[in-house]
C-alpha cells in the first residue's frame, strides 16, 4: 500500500514538473516572440528613418504620385523648388499644383503628361523643356526631369516617381553664351568676307602682279580666311539650331540630280588627293511588292540644306581617306530615299562612333589633328536631317572605311 502511495506521489510530482517546465518554456518562447516583434518594429522604423534621411539629403527635387496622379510626397528639395510644402499638397492632383508647361508655354500636364507616358511605355521618361511657377515668389522655374513608373508585385502600375532639377540659372547662362556667340559671329562675318575679297583680288593676275613666293603666302592666307568664314557660318548655324530658329524651305526635287551636281562640284577636291569620287547608279529604281512602286522618286526637303549635308559628308570622307575613294549611292523604299556615302578611309573607332554627331566632338588622332576642323559639321548635318524628318547613322571599321547613311522623306506627289 505504501508503495502505491509513493508511486502516486511520484507521478504527481512528475506531472507538476512537466507542467511547470512547459509553462516556463511557453513563457520563454512568448518572450522571444515579443522581442523579435520589437526588433522587427524597430527595424522597420529604422528603415523608414533611413529612407527619410536619404530623401532629405537629395539635392534634386523628388515627388511621388499614385495611379490617379495624386501627390503623395515631396522631399525638401522639391518643396524649395516648387514653393509648396508636402503637407499642403498631399492628396491633391499633381497638375493642379505643378502645372508644368513646355518651352512654347503649352500645358504639359494636360496634353503630354510624362507620368502617363511612362505608364504607357513601362520605361522612364526624360524631359528637358518643361517649367513650373514657384508658388510663393511666382517666378518661372525651368527644370529637367525624369519619370519612372512604380509597380506592385504583380507588375501593375500603382504610381510614379519624378526626380527633377532646377535648370533656370544654367539655361540662362546658356542663352547668354549663345547670344554672345551669335553676336560675335555676325560681327566677324563682315570683316572676314572683306578679307576674302581683297585676297582674291590680289591673287587675280589680271589685277595684281605677284611673284610665285607671294602667291604661295596669299593662297595660305586665303585658305585661312575661308576656314574662319566656315567656322563663323557653322557657329551661326549651331546657334539657330539650339534656339529652334533654323528654318527649312522645303521643295520637291530630284535627290539623284542633287547628288550628281554635288559630286561634280567636288571632283577637283578628290582629284587633288588622287581619289575617286563617283555615284553607284541604280539601274531600275522602281521596286515591286511593298516597295516604292508607283511612287515619286523625288524628295520633299530643303534643297540647299540637303546639299550642305552632302558637302559635309563627302568633304569629311575625302579628308580622311588616303587611298581609294568615295562612292555615293541612293536607294528607295515606300516612304524614304536613303543616301549612302561610303569611303575607304581611316575608319572611326567604336568608342567614338556614339559621340561623332555631338557638338565640337572630334576623334582624337594624329590624322584629325593634322586636318583640323571645328567638330560642328556632323552636328549640323544631324540637325538638318532630323529636322527634315529623316535619320542619320554610320557603319565603320578602323582601317577599312566608313559608311554614312541618311534618309529623306519622299514626295507624296
Amino acid at each position: 500500500m505504501l508503495l502505491w502511495v509513493f508511486l502516486i506521489i511520484a507521478v504527481v510530482v512528475i506531472m507538476v514538473g512537466v507542467v511547470f517546465f512547459y509553462r516556463l518554456k511557453k513563457k520563454k518562447v512568448k518572450s522571444n516572440d515579443d522581442k523579435t516583434l520589437q526588433e522587427i518594429s524597430q527595424g522597420n522604423s529604422s528603415h523608414k528613418s533611413q529612407e527619410k534621411i536619404l530623401l532629405d539629403a537629395i539635392a534634386d527635387g523628388v515627388y511621388i504620385v499614385d495611379f490617379e496622379r495624386n501627390l503623395t510626397l515631396l522631399n525638401p528639395a522639391a518643396e524649395r523648388i516648387t514653393g509648396w510644402k508636402s503637407s499642403e499638397v498631399t492628396g491633391l492632383k499633381c497638375w493642379s499644383i505643378l502645372n508644368l508647361k513646355n518651352d512654347k508655354d503649352v500645358s504639359v500636364c494636360q496634353n503630354d503628361c510624362p507620368v502617363v507616358k511612362c505608364w504607357q511605355t513601362g520605361a522612364y521618361v526624360t524631359r528637358e523643356d518643361t517649367c513650373l511657377l514657384h508658388h510663393q515668389n511666382k517666378n518661372t522655374v525651368e527644370i529637367s526631369s525624369s519619370y519612372t513608373p512604380l509597380k506592385d508585385e504583380a507588375g501593375h502600375n500603382i504610381g510614379a516617381v519624378c526626380i527633377f532639377r532646377d535648370e533656370t540659372e544654367r539655361k540662362e547662362i546658356q542663352r547668354q553664351r549663345d547670344e554672345f556667340v551669335s553676336t560675335a559671329s555676325h560681327e566677324l562675318r563682315t570683316p572676314i568676307t572683306a578679307l576674302e575679297g581683297y585676297i582674291s583680288i590680289i591673287e587675280n593676275d589680271k589685277i595684281c602682279k605677284t611673284d610665285d613666293r607671294a602667291k604661295e603666302y596669299l593662297e595660305k592666307a586665303h585658305n585661312t580666311a575661308l576656314g574662319m568664314s566656315t567656322l563663323v557660318k557653322n557657329l551661326l548655324t549651331v546657334t539657330r539650331v539650339q534656339n529652334s530658329k533654323m528654318a527649312l524651305n522645303k521643295t520637291v526635287f530630284s535627290l539623284h540630280d542633287l547628288v550628281s551636281e554635288t559630286v561634280e562640284s567636288l571632283q577637283d577636291l578628290a582629284n587633288n588627293k588622287k581619289l575617286y569620287l563617283k555615284i553607284n547608279e541604280i539601274e531600275n529604281p522602281a521596286f515591286t511588292g511593298e516597295r516604292a512602286i508607283g511612287r515619286s522618286l523625288n524628295v520633299n526637303a530643303d534643297r540647299d540644306k540637303i546639299q550642305e549635308v552632302l558637302y559635309n559628308l563627302i568633304e569629311n570622307s575625302v579628308k580622311y581617306t588616303r587611298e581609294g575613294g568615295v562612292v555615293m549611292s541612293i536607294s528607295y523604299d515606300r516612304d524614304f530615299a536613303t543616301v549612302c556615302v561610303s569611303d575607304t578611309g581611316l575608319g572611326i573607332p567604336g568608342d567614338a562612333q556614339e559621340h561623332i554627331f555631338e557638338k565640337f566632338y572630334r576623334v582624337d588622332s594624329t590624322e584629325t589633328r593634322e586636318n583640323g576642323g571645328t567638330g560642328l559639321g556632323l552636328f549640323i548635318t544631324r540637325a538638318i536631317i532630323e529636322m527634315s524628318g529623316g535619320k542619320i547613322w554610320l557603319e565603320s571599321q578602323v582601317g577599312k572605311g566608313t559608311k554614312f547613311y541618311f534618309t529623306i522623306p519622299l514626295s507624296m506627289n
